[in-house]
């Protein structure tokens, strides 16, 4: 116990002192891209001392805390207005930085996959032997971008460069069979390619699965693709199950769902209405109603601005491109969405209800939304941790991944019920 309190000490100390010395170097800067890129650089250190520092306290004390799956060491609660919201820390996760996602291996707790540890799953699933010609990457924000299981097979997005040292670019992974069962094109070579922006949401579909593809890079270069009827990047794609088994069409082989996407990263099926979240650049977050054959503007029209500050305006007649149902200014980076547990979605019933996690906002959002498609209320629940990936637990219990700070488990306490009529 001292020597913990003596590194934490120490850490809180070298926090300081580098934040301090951080926030000296921002003040320095004149232009708002600097001032951005600066800002989001910030905040991955933050992320990655916070991890680095549950990482060292886990092997000081024998790794992660043990006992029950579900069992709480910390609960936060926050209150809204018509609930109130409890998150209770897992001990049993370890520490996170990114989160994947999870899959049921069949033990107590589905198992959770970080992006950056790609190279131990890619051994540990034996995918090297089988992908000879390109190798996992955690380039700028690569890894695993999202994993999942689907019809008893895990599959798997991932950031790829090809052998040797070629282009970069994205793949779908089916784990199980272990088989490559999308490969996308080369990206162009730009300097700013971030993989942070590939997308990964996915949901089950008629015969299939759609998943999204976004372009990992602002440069017209990348960006443009989204607006390329040939390309795979920027939209959400269909894949039939045949596709996803390894039993064909050829791995390049993908069918265009929706077009205009810059970096969507969760969808959900509610009400048989498909809704999507996607991330703006400066501001223009977006939540979605996905349609087939539909064009979303991405990069010729969002309600964001470049980095630079200038707005992005229409080419051509903007009426071709669908608005968004919600516009987040400023940005919020939304991630995952999901359809509410039944006590919320009673409670506003006959409204559509939907939960979504946000990583810049640090926040988690209840939207409503109208058989119009309306979004008739947003409340967001400032929660002080960058959310990423919901997990369904055992019991139909829910929790949430965040960045730096572990999983906790999502409950939902006092929730208004109207009178009996």
């Amino acid at each position: 116990m001292k020597r913990l309190s003596s590194l934490r000490r120490r850490a809180l100390i070298g926090v300081l002192l580098l934040g301090g010395a951080l926030a000296g170097f921002l003040m320095g800067l004149r232009s708002a891209t600097q001032k951005d890129f600066a800002y989001y650089g910030i905040k991955e250190l933050k992320i990655a001392a916070v991890h680095q520092w549950v990482t060292l306290r886990e092997k000081l004390s024998g790794g992660a805390p043990q006992g029950q799956a579900l069992q709480s060491d910390e609960i936060k609660v926050f209150t809204a207005n018509d609930f109130s919201l409890e998150l209770l820390h897992l001990p049993a996760y370890g520490s996170t930085e990114k989160t994947a996602g999870f899959i049921d291996e069949g033990g107590a707790l589905p198992v959770k996959i970080e992006q950056n540890d790609v190279d131990v799953h890619w051994a540990r699933w034996q995918l090297g032997s089988v992908i000879t010609d390109a190798k996992p990457s955690t380039f700028r924000g690569g890894g695993i971008k999202q994993v999942f299981r689907y019809q008893g097979q895990t599959l798997a997005l991932v950031s790829m460069q090809a052998l040797p040292e070629g282009c970069r670019f994205a793949s779908l992974v089916n784990v199980t069979a272990r088989r490559e069962v999308f490969r996308a094109p080369c990206l162009p070579p730009v300097d700013e390619i971030d993989f942070s922006a590939i997308g990964g949401g996915w949901v089950a579909d008629e015969g299939g699965i759609l998943m999204s593809l976004g372009t990992p890079s602002d440069d017209l270069r990348i960006a443009g693709l989204a607006q390329d009827p040939a390309s795979p990047y920027g939209k959400v794609l269909f894949f039939p199950d045949a596709q996803l088994r390894g039993e064909g069409p050829a791995r390049e082989t993908f069918v265009v769902h929706s077009s205009g996407h810059r970096n969507p990263q969760g969808l959900v099926r509610v009400g048989g209405a498909l809704y999507a979240t996607d991330h703006g650049p400066k501001g223009g977050d977006e939540i979605n109603l996905l349609q087939r054959g539909h064009n979303y503007g991405w990069p010729l029209y969002s309600l964001g601005s470049t980095y630079q500050g200038q707005p992005h305006e229409p080419v051509g007649d903007p009426a071709r491109f669908d608005e968004p149902l919600f516009s987040f200014i400023p940005a919020v980076a939304p991630s995952d969405i999901l359809a509410c547990p039944s006590a919320l979605a009673e409670r506003y019933a006959p409204l559509q209800c939907v939960l979504i996690t946000s990583l810049r906002g640090m926040s988690l959002s209840v939207g409503l939304i109208d058989d119009q498609h309306r979004v008739v209320s947003l409340e967001r629940l400032s929660v002080d941790m960058r959310l990423r990936e919901f997990v369904a637990l055992p019991g139909e219990r829910l929790g949430v991944s965040t960045d730096g700070y572990g999983v906790f488990e999502i409950k939902l306490a006092d929730v208004a019920r109207r009178p009996a009529s």
